[in-house]
């Protein structure tokens, strides 16, 4: 009987075989959690329950339990307020020192125009 190439040598003496890790990307809809949702209700029928690691603290509702989940330890919403006061501070900070820099339209203002520097 061939071993598959990622075996280890102790697989082959009696081992346990190596677990299986599947990571799982993609952009905002494209079925990521449906997809982990299949495959958890997949290897349950067939007595292989997995241990699933939910990385996104967004996430609003997951239809599958995760063994581990960021969102028992992260609160999004209170990390998304300091997000935005840092970015308010940042934008105060800017326009502090631009403040003398004034952006007047030419003549002939079009949305192809660049906008002339005036400095008071």
């Amino acid at each position: 009987m061939d071993k598959h190439p990622n075996q280890s040598a102790s697989t082959s003496s009696g081992g346990k075989p190596p677990p299986v890790v599947i990571i799982t990307l993609g952009l905002a809809g494209s079925g990521k959690t449906t997809f982990i949702q299949r495959l958890n209700s997949y290897l349950h029928t067939n007595n292989k329950p997995p241990y699933i690691v939910n990385i996104d603290p967004a996430v609003s509702h997951l239809p599958f339990e995760a063994n581990i989940d960021i969102r028992d330890t992260v609160n999004y919403e209170e990390v998304m307020k300091q997000l935005v006061n840092v970015l308010l501070h940042k934008a105060r900070s800017i326009n502090a020192v631009y403040s003398d820099f004034k952006i007047q339209p030419g003549p002939k203002w079009r949305d192809n125009d660049v906008a002339q520097p005036v400095h008071y």
